[in-house]
């Protein structure tokens, strides 16, 4: 199943509730709540610690790149990155996934 959440504010509220995605394609700036804060909440938390988050902006500066990587994204691309390169990173990512036990509410 595939969600769009287009604001961090509503991203947050459905990550805190099950059910918890198996992988996230996170844009860097969101209304409401940033990506890199939305990262940074989703790595503090037991539930979502080890959920794949791959980063997406238009600002694929340096170092952007590195304070993603700091707070835990599992890769980082550029928006001009090819849907081929995007894709394969996804399908990586998404057959590592070890769906966690059962999943309860966890603030996020």
């Amino acid at each position: 199943m595939v969600t769009c959440l287009r604001d961090g504010t509503v991203a947050l509220q459905a990550f805190a509730n099950p059910p918890i995605p198996d992988l996230v394609l996170l844009d860097w700036n969101l209304p409401g709540v940033c990506g890199a804060e939305i990262l940074r909440r989703l790595r503090r938390n037991d539930a979502t610690r080890n959920i794949p988050v791959v980063m997406l902006t238009c600002h694929a500066e340096r170092a952007n790149h590195d304070h993603a990587m700091a707070l835990g994204a599992s890769e980082f691309f550029g928006k001009q990155v090819a849907l081929s390169t995007l894709m394969t990173c996804v399908l990586a990512l998404a057959a590592a996934v070890v769906p966690p036990p059962a999943q309860q509410h966890h603030e996020i």
